[in-house]
């Protein structure tokens, strides 16, 4: 995230934290000053966190030795750039970043502008009028749909990727999970990497069952590995069928009626006999233990 925003400080100036007392002794990053964040949407920040020496005083060696070490480990690297893909293609996609816009103005519009009297003085200077914030709302809105394009783009030459490819899964009900993530409601279309593998799981909706896909595959995981410049697939569900009970011309049978039927057609009511005997023969030897022991 920090890397797609552009957030420049987030590599220097970052927290971290473990909890003491806890088996997982591994620091957890903290989402963090993220203010200069959506600034120049062509800047290669990616550049940055995976350069081997200084490129800013805000991106130290220490900051982007782990990043720059893990890539190098091919394996981790086509797990990073097929994640990363993902997170584009839906929680970072432009039309879900321009409705967060959307939404968050909504929010905010009626509380500004606010007057400066009664802040603390480190605040006094933040007051601007409503013109300048509308600006900057119109910034965020630029950066949401200039930056996808860009940021394909660094992907693919600061970590030496091949050309991306269009997967395409058809459908009108039922889930799709890729590569571990959030399940996602079917249909579904995505950018991602050639040549690097993509775990592929199919979810029915409640009351169906996965039949198998439109090729004839009934793996409901699959994994794929794609060259082309687009491939589809389209999951089939089966529903799921209650079994009904024998209707007649005078309505439908009870229970006991279609019981009565199984046993009376069939031998099955001289196991149930014999069953019923065990049964007694059981409580009646539970019942004579029992009284001895209190004789």
């Amino acid at each position: 995230f920090q890397i797609y925003i552009n957030n420049k400080d987030s590599r220097g100036n970052i927290r971290y934290y473990n909890v003491s007392g806890e088996e997982d002794k591994r620091f957890k990053m903290i989402l963090y000053d993220t203010d200069l964040g959506y600034g120049k949407y062509s800047m290669n920040y990616l550049e940055k966190c995976i350069s081997p020496i200084p490129t800013d005083w805000y991106n130290p060696t220490w900051s982007t030795m782990y990043l720059t070490k893990l890539l190098q480990h091919p394996e981790f690297k086509n797990e990073f750039a097929s994640q990363f893909a993902h997170i584009m293609n839906t929680a970072l996609h432009k039309d879900t970043m321009l409705a967060a816009v959307d939404k968050f103005e909504a929010l905010y519009k009626d509380e500004l502008p606010r007057s400066s009297e009664g802040r603390p003085a480190h605040l006094k200077k933040t007051y601007f009028p409503m013109e300048r914030w509308l600006d900057d709302v119109s910034s965020l809105r630029s950066y949401a749909k200039l930056r996808p394009k860009v940021m394909w783009d660094h992907l693919k030459t600061s970590l030496q990727l091949d050309d991306t490819y269009v997967l395409s899964l058809a459908g009108d009900s039922g889930l799709v999970v890729i590569n571990d993530n959030y399940p996602i409601h079917l249909p579904y279309s995505g950018l991602y990497f050639k040549n690097i593998p993509l775990t592929i799981k199919i979810l029915p909706d409640s009351g169906y069952l996965f039949s198998n896909w439109k090729n004839g595959d009934s793996s409901e995981i699959i994994t794929i590995d794609i060259k082309l410049d687009s491939v589809s697939f389209q999951p089939k569900f089966e529903k799921i069928v209650m079994p009904q009970l024998d209707v007649e011309d005078n309505g439908v049978k009870t229970q006991a009626e279609l019981t009565l039927k199984r046993f009376t057609n069939s031998d099955s009511w001289l196991y149930y006999l014999a069953y019923s005997f065990i049964a007694i023969g059981s409580l009646l030897l539970i019942l004579y233990f029992s009284w001895t022991k209190k004789v």
